[in-house]
Order: structure tokens, then C-alpha cells, then sequence
């Protein structure tokens, strides 16, 4: 369980994006941020399921980092483009075990204050990429910083 979510479907033009964000502070056994229930599909999902998956490159912040990629399939046949990473106290990753080791060195330190996951999804299609790589040029700065004040709220 997350300490706070914001979903949104955003639209540009004729790109549309989806965006969701999970906030964790303070973590414990019914709040933390990686775990096998956690996950983007869940096996029994009836309605979604994954046609691919594997890693891309995203620009974030002045630099490119591996993100998880997937394109997911409804039962009608709608197709979405999916990103999704880990912000842990201003680091990222898209690894599941280096956001469990960045969290629990930042608790053992006593500097851990919260972290979050990001998934941003398109329609399927050649320019679906560049639709989520223009979208987090123009909306990250704004995502990192609710991301940060968010981390800063629990203080």
C-alpha cells in the first residue's frame, strides 16, 4: 500500500499518455515498494496481458537509464507502450534489486525518507517511444519535484 498515488491520463495534441505515480514513506511489512505484489500485471490479470517485455532507454534528469518496457494487450485488442522505474530518495532505477538495496542502505544510514515507482504508458504504435520520451522530457522535472515534496511531507 502506498502513502499516496496520483494516476492520470494526459493529452497533448494528438499523443495521449498515461501516468501513474505510488509514493512509500517509511516502509514496513504492509508498505513497501518492491514486492512480487507490486508488479505492472498480475498472473491472473482476466484483462491485460504482456506481449513483450524487456528494458529500453529513457531520458531522465540529464541522463539515459535502462527503464523496464512492455507492451501490454486487452481482451478488445488496445495495445499500450509501457515505462516504468524507481525513484528512491532522488536516485533511479529500474531494477527491483538495486531499489531494495538502495532502501534498506539508506534505513540502515538513517537517511531513507521515501521512494516511489513511476509508470508512464501510450497507445502502441511506431512513434508510442517517442510519445513517452516526449512526455518526460516536458513532465519529469514536475513529476521529480511532487516526487521530493512528497518524500519532504514526511518529515
Amino acid at each position: 500500500n502506498a502513502s499516496a498515488v496520483r494516476s492520470e491520463i494526459l493529452q497533448h495534441g494528438d499523443a495521449t499518455v498515461g501516468l501513474y505515480v505510488a509514493f512509500y514513506r517509511g516502509e514496513d511489512d504492509t508498505h513497501k515498494l518492491v514486492t512480487s505484489g507490486n508488479v505492472l500485471l498480475r498472473a491472473d490479470d482476466k484483462v491485460w496481458h504482456a506481449t513483450r517485455e524487456g528494458s529500453a532507454e529513457l531520458a531522465l534528469g540529464g541522463r539515459t537509464i535502462p527503464v523496464r518496457a512492455a507492451t501490454i494487450r486487452d481482451a478488445q485488442g488496445r495495445s499500450l507502450e509501457t515505462r516504468m522505474w524507481y525513484w528512491i530518495d532522488g536516485s533511479l532505477t529500474a531494477s527491483d534489486a538495486l531499489a531494495k538495496g538502495q532502501i534498506a542502505w539508506r534505513r540502515i544510514t538513517g537517511r531513507y525518507r521515501g521512494a516511489g515507482v513511476v509508470v508512464a504508458y501510450a497507445p502502441a504504435g511506431p512513434s508510442a517511444a517517442a510519445t513517452l520520451q516526449g512526455f518526460v522530457d516536458t513532465g519529469w522535472p514536475a513529476i521529480s519535484k511532487a516526487l521530493a515534496d512528497a518524500r519532504g511531507a514526511g518529515r
